[in-house]
């Protein structure tokens, strides 16, 4: 199907201001990604089943990158005791 430019213009001003947006709420998502969302919804994919899918792969994403990360606390010099001269 080919789009006149007057089309083209303004799906393009409908994806900056989708994009706007999605800056604005944080969403980590690329122009690109964001127009291959954009894509699926116009063909017929549910819109919140999309949402469920980029957050459950967020969530996996944060949850690996959490485990590969050494925990804050086991960076903590440990004291074997304390003296009663010592400054807490």
């Amino acid at each position: 199907m080919a789009y006149g430019s007057s089309e083209t213009s303004s799906a393009q001003q409908t994806l900056d201001m989708v994009f706007d947006l999605s800056q604005v709420l944080n969403t980590k998502l690329s122009r690109e990604q964001l127009a291959t969302c954009v894509a699926m919804i116009d063909s017929g994919v549910n819109p919140e089943a999309l949402a469920v899918r980029v957050a459950v792969r967020d969530l996996k994403q944060k949850s690996l990158s959490d485990a590969t990360q050494p925990n804050e606390l086991q960076n903590i010099p440990k004291r074997t005791s304390l003296r009663p001269d010592d400054d807490i």
